[in-house]
């Protein structure tokens, strides 16, 4: 600090411990002369600071470059110049009004020669005010562009520009919306050839009101990552259309229309990457389409334009916006896994939509059709067996096999889906129920995944030897509370056998036949009779675990006359054997209920 200084805040502080001056005083020629001697110190002080910073080399340059470009340029243009080549980053800032004033009064023309001037430009960033989102659009053209024209006019290759940010800045107040200017301004004249961004990799935080940058024809190869908010497809396709590095676009759209985004680039040339190699996101792929085929027809076209250009394993993520008629699951249909259309190499996404499926089934259903007649389904395939293997069917109380097919020939096996074996228990399914004579194979598979309290067990129009054979599927750990057998006609020699074969059964509670009554009905009771013998019984009650009652229900529309029949045929006492029988009414039924002996 110099002596006059020193002197001069010495005699300021003395004056501050006395007195304040009367007004009078103050108005006299000594204190203007005290004035004018201050000013005239801190000219001279000013004077011999730039003097030091002209002849320090580099020094200016140093401290320009750490000014905001809206300072900057109201030096001299000899200063400004000298220093815009040397500034990596511009912020055209709406929230202070003094640079909003120096953004929205500026001449387009003299921005192009500032931006000549930015050869090193490594970030632009555009923070507009809220609810106006053009805000000085065409200046933040403009440096871009001028960038590129000045770097083109140097000769100087490659690009420095690689990030292109938009920013929703504050809130400005009513009176200061009512006075911006540069609101919705009029955009540069395109330029021909459009401008090379040759380094820029990101370019975010655009807007559905940005949408115009994706007419400029920018050349962006190096483009990585565009984040956006409301563009359609095809302004997406035409903005990121010329890069060959892309590894995030952000969207929403329909499946086609993301196609349609990827099909504005090249196909990939033989030998070469292509430019979707690198591709790891995109943004939501919505599949709204009212039928499964034209669902499958955009996917088939998103898919064969992603891989045409190169795009084959470096996807790490996708989302997938889809549509369901309901969000209750009622059955989950296990035939599936042997359908023509099921993947091969099933994605994460196929697994994960299997298992929460499985995991809301109240049911679990095979549907033998003619598919299981003509191709093998004892050989499902490794992708097959990798998904039933993974599913849980925690709430699943149901389980069923039915046919959906034209009468086979009368000695077509029994398909036996053995995908059926790589399933988890069903811990809650305690009801099964077998429609069909094709249909015991699967039947017996189905047993032995139920819990091991089972409320029931019917089967319908099997041959009563298979029925009873699904009995050992469900194992000697199982207790049974009844099983219902529909033998359709009455006729009970096929059961004997099987019946003193049975082994590893459950504990049955109760077991049930059902048939309609044999015609003429006056001989019903004693067909009836010699059908259900004692040797039937016996062979049914010693090889049943905990067998308590067999009952055969007779259906006919008739009951009075099927009534007469039964006791006609019953007349030496309501026994057979030694198994003492009830006879129960129906309205359109009767039914003969056989105990234990002693029951």
């Amino acid at each position: 600090m110099s002596d006059a200084a020193t002197a001069d805040d010495g005699r300021q502080a003395n004056r501050g411990r006395t007195a304040e001056p009367s007004s009078s005083a103050a108005g006299t020629p000594g204190a203007a002369s005290d004035e004018e001697r201050r000013r005239a110190q801190r000219e001279e002080r000013e004077r011999e600071l730039r003097q030091q910073i002209s002849d320090a080399p580099g020094l200016l340059t140093c401290i320009t470059a750490f000014l905001p470009l809206c300072l900057l340029v109201q030096l001299s243009g000899k200063t400004w110049k000298h220093s815009l080549p040397k500034h990596h980053t511009v912020t055209i800032d709406s929230s202070r009004a003094a640079e909003r004033r120096i953004w929205q009064r500026v001449p387009l023309d003299l921005v192009t020669k500032w931006a000549v001037r930015l050869t090193r430009l490594t970030a632009i960033v555009l923070r507009y005010p809220m609810d106006a989102a053009l805000w000085c659009i065409d200046i933040f053209i403009a440096m871009i562009e001028g960038h590129v024209a000045g770097r083109r006019a140097a000769s100087m290759q490659g690009g420095t520009l690689r990030t292109i940010q938009l920013l929703e800045g504050y809130q400005l107040s009513r009176r200061e919306m009512w006075s911006l200017q540069r609101g919705n301004p009029p955009l540069p004249s395109l330029l021909q050839p459009p401008p090379s961004l040759n380094a820029l990799e990101t370019v975010s935080g655009v807007t559905l009101a940005h949408s115009g940058l994706a007419n400029r024809g920018w050349l962006m190869p190096s483009l990585e990552r565009r984040a956006q908010e409301g563009w359609g497809a095809s302004h997406v396709g035409r903005f990121i259309g010329s890069s060959q590095s892309l590894r995030r676009v952000d969207g929403i759209f329909e499946g086609d229309e993301w196609a349609g985004v990827f099909e504005r680039m090249p196909v990939a040339v033989a030998g070469q990457p292509g430019p979707l190699a690198r591709l790891e996101r995109i943004g939501t792929v919505v599949l709204s389409a009212n039928s499964n085929a034209a669902r499958a027809a955009a996917v088939d076209r998103l898919r064969a334009a992603l891989w045409s250009r190169g795009c084959r394993r470096s996807l790490t993520e996708l989302t997938l916006q889809m549509g369901f008629r309901s969000s209750r699951v009622g059955n989950f249909e296990l035939s599936l896994f042997y359908s023509d259309d099921f993947p091969p190499n099933p994605s994460t996404l196929f697994k994960t939509i299997m298992r929460q499926l499985a995991r809301r089934a109240k049911g679990v259903v095979y549907t033998i059709t003619q598919h299981d007649l003509t191709h093998p389904v004892d050989s499902p395939s490794d992708a097959a067996v990798d998904v039933a293997s993974s599913l849980s069917f925690d709430r699943a109380k149901k389980v069923s096999v039915q046919a959906n097919i034209n009468p086979p020939p009368p000695h077509t096996p029994s398909p036996q889906p053995t995908i059926i074996e790589h399933l988890q228990p069903f811990p809650q399914a305690d009801t099964l129920r077998i429609h069909g004579r094709l249909n015991a194979s699967a039947g017996r598979l189905l047993a032995d995944k139920l819990a091991n309290q089972v409320a029931e067990v019917v089967t319908v129009r099997v041959p009563a030897a298979d029925a009873l054979g699904v009995l050992g599927g469900l194992g000697g750990g199982r207790v049974v509370r009844q099983v219902a057998i529909d033998l359709g006609e009455l006729g009970t020699d096929e059961i004997v056998v099987p019946a003193a074969g049975l082994t590893n059964l459950p504990r049955i509670d109760k077991l049930c036949f059902s048939c309609l009554a044999p015609v003429p009905v006056e001989d019903a009771g004693s067909r009836i009779r010699a059908a259900f013998t004692s040797a039937l019984l016996s062979a049914l009650f010693d090889h049943i675990p905990g067998l308590q009652s067999v009952a055969l229900s007779v259906a006919w529309s008739v009951p009075d006359d099927l009534v007469a029949s039964m006791r006609a045929a019953f007349t030496d006492g309501w026994t057979i054997g030694r198994f003492p029988v009830t006879m129960a009414r129906g309205t359109s039924y009767v039914r003969l209920i056989v105990f234990a002996s002693g029951g």
